[in-house]
């Protein structure tokens, strides 16, 4: 009633630590900033439902500015074909690329 827009995005697995994933959060406020473009809304917050947990998320312009710097690292990676890679080890071994595109450290 006071014009807020409220967002929910669901997940089917559970949330293994006391904030949400930075990929989740990124998720909604790609949301986010589809229904302020769309709308023209002032006031956007919203919620990432986990099957053990609700983590409110706030529309800010800290994140908002963290998903265009995000997009656009996107759009630089389309355009020249060239990806940035942060190295994490323990996740790395497991991934399916590993052997055939990654530099081992």
């Amino acid at each position: 009633k006071d014009g807020t827009y409220f967002v929910v995005e669901y997940k089917s697995g559970m949330l293994k630590r006391t904030h949400p994933y930075d990929g989740d959060r990124l998720q909604l406020a790609a949301y986010f900033l589809l229904v302020e473009e769309t709308y023209q809304a002032k006031k956007i917050r919203g919620e990432i439902r986990y099957q053990n947990r609700v983590c409110k998320v706030e529309w800010t312009p800290q994140l908002k500015e963290q998903l265009l710097t995000v997009i656009q690292q996107m759009r630089e990676v389309e355009q020249t074909n060239e990806t940035r890679v942060n190295i994490y080890m323990p996740k790395c071994r497991q991934c399916e690329f590993y052997k055939v595109s990654c530099t081992k450290v």
